[in-house]
C-alpha cells in the first residue's frame, strides 16, 4: 500500500514522536503532517512488522564518545543468577542479541531484513549485572507508573535509587516535583540512560535500545531487522565497540503491555558460553572461542545429555547452538557442557542448573551425566539425600559427594558454593573508542508504522534507541 495510507493502520496506542522531538530533529517539517513524515522518510511501508522505530542519536549528558566498563567483579560462577538477575526473559533477550551478532545477515533467522545493511559477525556480548539492574528498573518504572516508551525517565531519579530497594514506584524513586508521566513516546523529562546506569553501579556511558510489546523473544528481531536510513538499533546490536550488556524486562503496563531494554558498554572478551536460555522446547546457547568450534557441546536436561547443533553462525568458534527437548509440564532442569578444541571443559552455569517450569529459575546443583566431564581442581555443590556437600574433580571425573549421612539440626553439611573463577557480567576495566554506540548515522528521531501485511507477532510494538556517542547530524542527502 502507498505509504500515506498507513494512517489508517496504526495500533490502538499510536507511537508518535512529540512535537518538541520532531521540531528538533526534522528540519522544515510541520509536526503532525503525515505526508511530510513520508516525504522526510520517517513513515514507510515497514511491512515486516508494526512499530515505531526511533533512532535517537544524541549525546547523553555530555558522556561523549568513550564507553567503558568498570563494574566491580562479583564472586559468582558465570551464568549463575545474582540476587534474581537475570530473569528467564532477560536471559532470552541476551541470547537473541548474541544470536544476531553471530550471523547478523541471516534473514531466515530474523537477524536481518532483505533491505538491511550487511554487518560482519562479532563475538557475543557478556552479561553484566549492574547494567541489567538499570535496565530492569527502567522497565518496571515505566510499567508501574504509566510511562510511555522513552529513554529518559519520567522524573529525576533519586541519588539512592540503585541502593534503596525501590521496585520502580515513583514514590521511592522520584525527586519531588519532577514527575511528568504520560504514555507519549519519548515523553520522558528526567534522568538519561547513562546517568541511570551510574546510579546502579556502572561507571561510564551506555548505548541503550528499548522496545514495547515485542516480548522477550521478539525484541531482538525488531531491533535487528531495520533498513536504511534508520538502522540505529541494528547498528547498536552489531557494534564492534561493545562487549557487555544488561537486559531488562517487565510486563503488566498500562501504556504498553511489556517493555524490553538493553544497556550496552565496552569490556573484555566473552566467556566460552556467553549465554543460554530455554525457549519452550528448545535450549539455545551462544558459544565463542577464537580457536574454533567445540569438540562437543551438550545440553544436560534432567541428567540426559542432548548434543547441540549449530543454529546460526558462519565463523568457526562463533556460533549459536540449539537442542530440542520435550517439555513434560513438570519442573525440569538443565545446564550446558562444552569441551573446547584444547580439551578444556566449560559449563553454563558454572555451577547449578537453570530450570524449566519450576517455582525458581535456578537451583544450586547439577545432575551428573555421561557428558558432564570436569577440569582437575574444580569443585561444585552436591547433595546426598537432604544433606549438602561438595564434589571435587580428579582426572576429568567428579568424585563422591562429601555430604554427611545426617544433616539434622546442628549437623548440617558445610558444602561450598562451588563458585568458579569467572566473574559475573564480564566486568573488566578498559574501554572502547568512538564507535561504542554502534550507530553511525547522525542525530534523528523517526517514527514509522507498519502496514496491515505485517506479522501479527509485532502488532503494536515499538522500538527505541539511544547512544552515548556524540555524533554529528547528517542532514545532507535527506529528502526535503
Amino acid at each position: 500500500m502507498p505509504a500515506h495510507e498507513l494512517r489508517s493502520t496504526r495500533s490502538p496506542r499510536p507511537c508518535t514522536c512529540s512535537g518538541a522531538e520532531m521540531a528538533r530533529y526534522v528540519p522544515r517539517m510541520e509536526v503532525g503532517q503525515e505526508r511530510d513524515l513520508v516525504r522526510h522518510g520517517l513513515l514507510g511501508s515497514l511491512e515486516e512488522r508494526w512499530g515505531c522505530i526511533l533512532a535517537s542519536m544524541r549525546n547523553l549528558s555530555g558522556i561523549g564518545a568513550a564507553l567503558f566498563a568498570l563494574s566491580p567483579a562479583i564472586a559468582l560462577g558465570y551464568g549463575e543468577p545474582d540476587n534474581g538477575y537475570p530473569s528467564k526473559e532477560e536471559r532470552q533477550i541476551l541470547v537473541t542479541i548474541n544470536r544476531v551478532r553471530a550471523e547478523p545477515n541471516n534473514v531466515a533467522a530474523g537477524n536481518s531484513a532483505d533491505c538491511s545493511t550487511p554487518h560482519d559477525p562479532l563475538p557475543p556480548v557478556a552479561y553484566d549485572t549492574n547494567l541489567s539492574r538499570a535496565a530492569r528498573f527502567h522497565c518496571q518504572h515505566l510499567t508501574l507508573n504509566g510511562g510511555g516508551l522513552s529513554h529518559s525517565s519520567f522524573c529525576t531519579l533519586t541519588a539512592d535509587v540503585g541502593t534503596n530497594g525501590c521496585d520502580g514506584l515513583a514514590a521511592c524513586s522520584c525527586e519531588p516535583s519532577t514527575e511528568c508521566w504520560t504514555c507519549e513516546t519519548l515523553g520522558g523529562c528526567g534522568t538519561d540512560p547513562s546517568t541511570r546506569a551510574a546510579l546502579f553501579g556502572h561507571a561510564g556511558g551506555v548505548g541503550e535500545v528499548g522496545a514495547a510489546n515485542y516480548g522477550a523473544t521478539g525484541a531482538s528481531t525488531g531491533w535487528a531487522t531495520e533498513c536504511p536510513p534508520y538502522e540505529g538499533h541494528r547498528d547498536q546490536l552489531t557494534s564492534a565497540g561493545v562487549a557487555i550488556v544488561g537486559t531488562g524486562f517487565a510486563s503488566g503496563g498500562t501504556c504498553w503491555g511489556d517493555y524490553e531494554f538493553a544497556e550496552f558498554a565496552g569490556g573484555g572478551p566473552p566467556p566460552r558460553i556467553a549465554s543460554a536460555a530455554d525457549f519452550g522446547g528448545v535450549i539455545e546457547a551462544n558459544y565463542y572461542d577464537a580457536a574454533g568450534d567445540p569438540i562437543t557441546i551438550d545440553a544436560v536436561i534432567d541428567g540426559v545429555c542432548t548434543p547441540m547443533s549449530i543454529n546460526v553462525g558462519t565463523v568457526a568458534g562463533n556460533r549459536d547452538y540449539t537442542a530440542a527437548y520435550t517439555p513434560t509440564g513438570a519442573c525440569q532442569e538443565f545446564y550446558l557442557v562444552a569441551k573446547d578444541v584444547g580439551g578444556v571443559v566449560t559449563r553454563y552455569p558454572t555451577t547449578g542448573s537453570l530450570t524449566i517450569n519450576c517455582p525458581e529459575d535456578y537451583i544450586a546443583t547439577q545432575i551428573d551425566a555421561a557428558c558432564s566431564a570436569c577440569n582437575p581442581g574444580e569443585t561444585r555443590a552436591c547433595t546426598s539425600g537432604p544433606c549438602e556437600g561438595t564434589q571435587s574433580c580428579a582426572e576429568g571425573e567428579w568424585g563422591a559427594c562429601d555430604a554427611p549421612a545426617s544433616c539434622g539440626e546442628g549437623g548440617a553439611g558445610t558444602g561450598g558454593d562451588g563458585a568458579g573463577a569467572s566473574t559475573a557480567g564480564g566486568a573488566s576495566a578498559g574501554g572502547s573508542g568512538a564507535d561504542d554506540g554502534g550507530a553511525d548515522e547522525g542525530d534523528g528521531c523517526g517514527c514509522r508504522t507498519g502496514g496491515s501485511g505485517g506479522r501479527t507477532a509485532w502488532a503494536g510494538g515499538a522500538l527505541l534507541l539511544a547512544t552515548a556517542v556524540a555524533l554529528r547530524r547528517r542532514r545532507r542527502g535527506r529528502p526535503s
